[in-house]
């Protein structure tokens, strides 16, 4: 089997995927904005700005840009840690969490969506690939670990 062939090929699909509209639906849920309040609503209910910064791989200028666009908007708020006054926490506000369950729902419509129209056989193995391939991203990350090198996959 030539592999290289078939990665030219998947790199083609995927480009042609990413471009198109319904995907960019998938897409922003992992970046900006929505990124933030997405990390505040599946894994805590609080974080600093550092934290943020760090799980968004961007710098903590551009990440105290976004707070304070989400602040101005009513979706986030930051107030200063009651065990250490010096520190910044940032917390969802309601609004922020409807919104953010209001996004997370438009992406499960669209991949429920996609999956339908996959069938139940593809749809069954399209979503075993994809977590075959996050094991493999997870396994490649701690080796990375280990070296001192971290990358997401």
């Amino acid at each position: 089997m030539d592999y290289q062939k078939l990665a030219e090929e998947l790199m083609a699909n995927r480009i042609a995927i990413d471009r198109h509209p319904r995907e960019e639906h998938v897409k922003q849920v992992f970046r900006g904005e929505i990124q933030v309040i997405r990390y505040l609503m599946e894994f805590c209910d609080h974080a600093s700005p550092g934290e943020l910064s760090e799980y968004s791989e961007v710098s903590t200028a551009r990440m105290a840009s976004t707070l304070k666009s989400l602040e101005k908007k009513g979706f986030v708020r930051r107030s200063a840690d009651p065990e250490d006054g010096r520190k910044i926490i940032v917390r969802l506000t309601p609004m922020g969490e409807a919104y953010g369950m209001e996004r997370r729902q438009e992406v499960l419509r669209d991949l429920t969506e996609l999956l339908m129209e996959l069938g139940e056989k593809d749809a069954a193995e399209y979503t075993r690939i994809c977590r075959k391939i996050r094991d493999f991203c997870l396994k490649k990350r701690e080796m990375k670990e280990k070296k001192g090198c971290v990358k997401e996959c």
